[in-house]
């Protein structure tokens, strides 16, 4: 990926820039449907989006999913308990903060968005109270090829840099994706790849 990334930058600093940037729905559409959710994305889509930005996590038994994730109080990123409604969980998590790494895809594929987020989510409460929740990367990524839609993954969960590259190159969408991480580490696992 960073040697096709440097081929990009490269080309674009000797020639005139002749294509306008490209259009990006950061965790999806966010206006119209709850973020990061197979909704927001194909909102993207219809609206003219050319690319989509997610965020990878592992779950506990090994999927990979999309979802943002706030920090918690302890200044971990990837919390649950603050968009999604884990009332049913928080008994076996102590002080109620759930992380997306601590559950399994069962698990989270049956949370959804909290009824009190008016204030968190700007679509309309009726959007996030039936949207279809955290979504498997594997579905995003096929939503944004059969849409045309460039996928950039943002690695987010400790392992996830060499299953999402399996999972581009499975899917034939090495050369139509970019992945982006705040953590070196992930990006140097991806390129190895």
């Amino acid at each position: 990926f960073f040697r096709i990334f440097c081929t990009s930058m490269s080309s674009c600093a000797t020639s005139p820039l002749t294509h306008l940037p490209i259009v990006m729905g950061h965790r999806g559409a966010l206006y119209a449907e709850p973020e990061n959710t197979l909704e927001s994305f194909a909102c993207c889509a219809r609206m003219g989006a050319e690319s989509v930005e997610f965020d990878i996590w592992t779950s506990k038994d090994g999927q990979l999913v999309v979802f943002h994730g706030e920090k918690g109080p302890d200044g971990v990123e990837g919390m649950l308990s603050g968009m999604m409604d884990c009332l049913h969980l928080e008994g076996k998590h102590p002080g109620g903060q759930i992380y997306i790494e601590e559950l399994t895809w069962a698990q989270l594929r049956e949370l959804r968005f909290r009824e009190d987020l008016k204030w968190k989510l700007p679509c309309g409460p009726e959007q996030a109270m039936t949207s279809t929740g955290i979504p498997l990367l594997q579905d995003v990524l096929e939503l944004c090829k059969n849409t045309g839609m460039r996928p950039t993954c943002e690695l987010k969960g400790l392992d996830t840099a060499h299953a999402t590259v399996r999972l581009l190159e499975e899917l034939h969408m090495v050369d139509n994706a970019t992945i982006s991480s705040l953590y070196h580490q992930l990006l140097v696992q991806a390129q190895q790849q």
